[in-house]
């Protein structure tokens, strides 16, 4: 496959213009740069969807809660996030 243009949307992070590479397994292309790039957790972690490059960020923000900066952003997301579905619940 071709390189992708500048204005190329990852359809995993929706990050634009960060590149990309069609591993074939997937078989279109995926964000290839930054130290977070859709392709390094590709090759690094097994995520082959959408669905498990957001679960494994859920999981980093919800389920390790031994770094400092993980609580602070857990917190915040259930402060916010929290009282909203409560008022559906």
């Amino acid at each position: 496959m071709g390189s992708v243009g500048d204005t190329y949307k990852c359809p995993w992070c929706g990050r634009v213009g960060a590149g990309g590479y069609a591993p074939d397994p997937i078989g279109y292309p995926i964000c290839t740069l930054g130290p977070h790039s859709c392709l390094q957790k590709y090759m690094a972690h097994g995520c082959t969807t959408r669905g498990d490059v957001k679960g494994k960020a859920l999981v980093w923000v919800f389920c390790n809660p031994g770094d400092p900066s993980r609580v602070t952003v857990r917190d915040t997301v259930l402060a916010i996030v929290m009282p909203k579905v409560a008022e559906f619940c």
